[in-house]
């Protein structure tokens, strides 16, 4: 069981590799201007994805945290990997982006200074210019068709709570058994062998999290039509496949969202606009 909503982004649904079936227009994108914002002062620095500690009896890896922008007054910081910077610049999923296999293997502290009271929207033009400038970042944008799942409902309809009342946005007990109690830690998301919880959760960022769980592979448009957010609460037989048991993924959780929650994963192509990367540095000119 484990508590994933501060990885919601991309919870992503970061690292999905998608087909490409036909590249159908595309069109240059322009290198950056003295008309586009940039930040006062900018560091970027790279740091260590992961530490390696080794003793007589077992060697464990020691993950750095991925820590999202923050804009806070004058500042802009961010801990994250090259593909995130670039999904958080241009407000892109990962599946919107085509570039190398190395896009998310190496971490960088950015820290940056902007104008008091800058809109989010400007400081991300900002962080645009900064991989541009930085990483020598060059691009297109193309429209593709690709293969995806569309999350629609199932037949006889969807059987989804609204979090509308205030227990559906309590958070969850941590063992996944209930509303948190007095005292007790909770969460907003949580999965064990079996069980699936979640509070007030929009259906785009649902989907795609059933995806990633069930191991889809491809990204998760959802074409249910329906706004707001839900109460989840699935459960299934837990496997005794120990492939299953090691890790986080569990493809029976598509069939109980299909009988619990009415919901279905249908494979299709859909057409959609790619960030096709040209040209990007792996690592930063010098501060």
């Amino acid at each position: 069981m484990q508590k994933l909503w501060p990885l919601l982004k991309s919870i992503t649904v970061c690292g999905i590799s998608i087909g490409i079936a036909a590249a159908q227009t595309s069109t240059s994108v322009v290198t950056p201007g003295p008309a586009q914002p940039a930040f006062d002062v900018i560091s970027i620095r790279q740091i260590e994805a992961s530490r390696r500690i080794s003793t007589s009896l077992s060697t464990t890896y020691i993950h750095e945290a991925l820590k999202p922008c923050t804009y806070v007054a004058d500042r802009v910081s961010c801990q994250l990997p090259l593909e995130w910077l670039i999904e958080e610049a241009f407000q892109l999923k990962s599946w919107e982006i085509a570039g190398p296999d190395w896009l998310r293997d190496d971490m960088f502290i950015v820290q940056a200074t902007i104008p008091l009271d800058t809109p989010k929207e400007t400081a991300r033009l900002m962080l645009q210019r900064a991989l541009q400038e930085r990483f020598g970042l060059t691009f297109h944008r193309e429209d593709r068709i690709v293969p995806i799942y569309a999350l629609i409902a199932a037949p006889g309809g969807v059987k989804l709570q609204p979090a509308d009342d205030p227990d559906h946005r309590r958070l969850l007990e941590m063992g996944g058994t209930g509303f948190v109690k007095p005292g007790q830690r909770g969460a907003t998301v949580t999965f064990s062998a079996g069980h699936f919880g979640a509070v007030a959760a929009p259906l785009q960022w649902l989907g795609t999290t059933l995806g990633m769980k069930a191991d889809l592979g491809l990204p998760v448009i959802d074409m249910t039509g329906l706004t707001g957010e839900y109460k989840v609460d699935l459960n299934w037989p837990p496997t005794e496949d120990p492939e299953v048991l090691s890790g986080a993924r569990d493809p029976a959780i598509l069939e109980a969202a299909k009988k619990q929650l009415g919901l279905v994963f249908e494979k299709r192509k859909s057409p959609m606009s790619v960030l096709v990367i040209d040209h990007l540095n792996r690592l930063p000119s010098n501060n």
